[in-house]
């Protein structure tokens, strides 16, 4: 097909190389929000740290409350205390 000059392409209108890369594109930003997405994630995982205790040290110990849960008015427990007072490794 010969495309005359003074004929503005509509926007129906595309070569094959602009339709290649109209349909090329989608899987270009597919990859790239892919590749996007793992490097958040990969941000968010924490490596794992490991901590030697010996005896006499002083820590802290994160537990959830369970006790008497059930009489208690509060009906949200996101504020309760996770950390609880320090205890002395003796072994």
């Amino acid at each position: 097909m010969v495309e005359n000059p003074k004929i503005r392409p509509t926007k129906n209108h595309c070569s094959q190389a602009h339709c290649r890369l109209e349909f090329a594109t989608p899987e270009k930003k597919l990859s790239k929000a892919q590749v996007h997405m793992k490097k958040v994630s990969d941000a968010k995982c924490m490596e794992v740290i490991e901590v030697i205790f010996s005896a006499g040290d002083w820590v802290y110990v994160k537990l959830k409350s369970y006790r008497q849960t059930y009489l208690r008015e509060l009906p949200s427990h996101k504020l309760d205390k996770h950390f609880f007072r320090p205890f002395q490794i003796l072994k």
